[in-house]
């Protein structure tokens, strides 16, 4: 009889530590599903505002290509609430919607879009995963397209 009771307390530990460790587990998965739904819902974000900086330019040369044109080859930045690209700055754009930079690059003689613009558009962002303080925003979403003068009228 002595020696069940102290069995008894060693399968009592046993049970309470497998029970630690299956938890443990548990909570290190929800944890880790957490903090990838929490990426892939930035990584969404982020190409809805490099869309959103694309419209703006196409918004831009389907008003005057002249004043597209006009756009140096160069680096732009899209504010907050865009209705227009305001150029960058020395030290480049700043964390202008919540935590994401969203940069616009115009290069009117590109290699990619011969005879066109070609128009680049990133946006990035940083959050716990970003782990190099030399590279602060380490996730980037980038969109690129080529813009031809959509109101030229073709010789006959």
């Amino acid at each position: 009889m002595m020696r069940e009771k102290g069995q008894t307390l060693v399968e009592a530990l046993i049970a309470l530590g497998v029970a630690i460790i299956i938890i443990s587990a548990i909570v290190v998965a929800v944890i880790s599903s957490l903090s990838n739904t929490q990426f892939t819902r930035n990584q969404n974000q982020a190409n809805h505002f490099a869309q959103e900086g694309m419209e703006i330019t196409r918004g831009i040369r389907n008003l005057s290509w002249l004043s597209f044109l006009a756009l140096s080859s160069t680096y732009y930045c899209l504010p907050s609430s865009p209705k227009n690209l305001a150029v960058r700055g020395i030290n480049g754009c700043t964390q202008n919607v919540g935590i994401f930079v969203r940069e616009v690059t115009i290069e009117h003689t590109s290699a990619t879009c011969v005879g066109t613009s070609r128009v680049t558009v990133d946006v990035s962002w940083s959050d716990s995963k970003c782990t190099d303080s030399s590279n602060t925003f380490c996730h980037e979403v980038s969109l690129v397209s080529c813009f031809g003068n959509n109101n030229a009228v073709p010789t006959p």
